[in-house]
């Protein structure tokens, strides 16, 4: 598939290794930044998504989406492994868990005013898990640099996915990134996975792109677990 991922936030938050380490499923391997583990929580609207080499479809072309991941490495390879995606579209939810991802069914809105985006999210059936806010991006654009933090984050290319006990493996490709610096206003944040409270977390680090068209090759099982 061929997407166009767009006003993403980046909100990184240091956590404890030895509490995440637990919740990696078999088959990989923690990743770290200088012995610090990560996670990330990123909302951000999806355009222009359809198959390669197709039209888009009128409606099933866009939703807006917020993602919980981690960091990760198999074999070598880094990447990321994603505790759950949100989106407010149900047949992207139902794709999404038919190839194995986390999806969850939430009502989600984005609008901007002024030089803000204002984005809030609540999850289908379970009105405690959410993400209110706003943010706007407050430098200009750059490129990371290889050995940065910002790079370690936002470089990956690999996710992978845990269901019924298998290991599932996706691809993607994007030019890299290029991030700003971002202000951020949080009334609600309850998307860490239960066994992470807030209290573990450190102070966030937060980014903002503005766009990036991504393509995407089918999730496919590389191991039982």
């Amino acid at each position: 598939m061929t997407q166009t991922w767009n006003d993403l936030l980046f909100m990184h938050l240091p956590v404890p290794a030895d509490i995440l380490r637990e919740q990696i499923p078999q088959g990989l391997e923690l990743d770290t930044y200088n012995g610090k583990a990560w996670i990330s929580i990123v909302p951000f609207a999806i355009t222009d998504m359809r198959l390669h080499f197709t039209p888009r479809l009128p409606y099933f072309h866009s939703l807006l989406e917020l993602n919980v991941r981690t960091y990760v490495k198999r074999n070598g390879e880094a990447g990321v492994y994603f505790f759950s995606l949100d989106a407010n579209q149900w047949l992207t939810v139902l794709g999404g868990r038919i190839f194995h991802a986390p999806y969850h069914y939430a009502g989600i809105h984005m609008k901007k005013e002024r030089n803000w985006i204002n984005f809030t999210s609540k999850r289908k059936g379970k009105s405690s898990i959410g993400f209110t806010g706003k943010y706007r991006p407050v430098t200009g654009e750059y490129k990371p640099s290889a050995s940065s933090l910002a790079y370690w984050l936002v470089e990956r290319y690999i996710f992978w996915s845990e269901r019924n006990s298998s290991l599932y493996k996706g691809d993607i490709y994007h030019e890299p990134w290029k991030l700003q610096e971002a202000e951020v206003i949080l009334s609600k944040q309850n998307m860490l996975p239960d066994f992470l409270g807030i209290e573990e977390a450190g102070n966030p680090v937060f980014h903002y792109a503005a766009k990036k068209k991504v393509y995407s090759w089918c999730v496919r099982k590389i191991e039982e677990l």
